[in-house]
């Protein structure tokens, strides 16, 4: 009887020394940086932390981030800090201090840390970038658009064959794509597709085209934009304001929603002055 309480009580003692043990482990979670570029603007970088859990990630908000610009835990490179979204995500724009530094390199890094906290580790991760740019033209009587992606290098701007390059429509809250998916640089760097689509633009019939370079290992996400009159001008016609309808003024009110909710206000208000007046001719005949 001895031995078997000796036995239980060795049992509890493990599994709550293994429960502890598993509480204070902390989640090491997985890091990425992504970066983007778009024509001669400052790029930004977005940092994204998940955790995996049974085979799949899933975003972790609320943990505080910095990144530095091409040198590690240094103050000159300090580009900010932040707390992961419900994405899990961060982004930050490279501030005006460091442009002078971006301009003139060819090749830089991006470092993120995301600090320690109760539940997780303390993680670093980083992302290499040359440094590139797409040019885009097109021509207005063959209604062709080129884009060329070039990288910078000390002998200057070279062109990049063989790079993933897709072309778009700029909407406003979406892309439309133009062509095919993706079109392949020749030894250019120069990729080409044909404009023969119908979409409306603005007033003036502009839209604004796009040309991308999207998730590349050595230059990131790249992009550049140019407007064009190829799209149908965008009439405004107001004399649909002007005639009764239903997203005219109050004035301009149809006079079917007139009359016919009318009628029934008279109806139900006639029905129940005929029931009052019967009421009282039932109490005169009761008297």
């Amino acid at each position: 009887m001895i031995r078997l309480k000796i036995l239980i009580c060795a049992v509890v003692v493990t599994a709550l020394y293994s429960n502890s043990e598993a509480q204070n482990e902390k989640l090491a979670p997985n890091v990425t940086l992504q970066y983007f570029q778009a024509d001669d603007e400052l790029p930004y970088v977005i940092t994204t932390v998940r955790k995996r859990v049974d085979r799949r990630f899933y975003p972790v908000r609320g943990l505080p981030v910095k990144l530095y610009f091409n040198e590690e835990e240094s103050e000159g490179a300090y580009v900010g800090s932040g707390i992961t979204n419900d994405k899990g995500e961060c982004q930050w724009v490279l501030p005006d201090k460091l442009r002078t530094a971006w301009e003139s390199l060819d090749e830089f890094d991006f470092y993120a840390t995301v600090l320690e906290t109760d539940s997780t580790e303390e993680v670093r991760e980083s992302v290499h970038i040359i440094r590139s740019r797409i040019i885009l033209n097109t021509n207005d009587e063959t209604k062709l658009i080129t884009g060329k992606i070039e990288k910078k290098t000390t002998d200057g701007w070279l062109p990049v064959e063989e790079v993933e390059m897709k072309f778009f429509i700029k909407r406003l809250f979406s892309r439309l794509t133009l062509g095919d998916d993706t079109y392949s640089t020749d030894k250019e760097g120069k990729a080409e597709v044909e404009f023969d689509y119908v979409v409306p633009g603005d007033n003036q019939g502009l839209i604004r085209l796009g040309c991308m370079v999207e998730d590349h290992d050595e230059f990131g996400n790249v992009f550049a934009y140019g407007n064009v009159k190829w799209g149908l001008p965008l009439i405004d016609d107001n004399t649909a304001f002007e005639k009764r309808s239903l997203w005219a003024t109050r004035d301009r009110t149809p006079w079917w929603l007139l009359i016919f909710p009318n009628l029934i206000i008279l109806g139900v208000w006639g029905l129940i002055g005929y029931l009052v007046v019967q009421i009282i001719k039932i109490k005169k005949l009761a008297k």
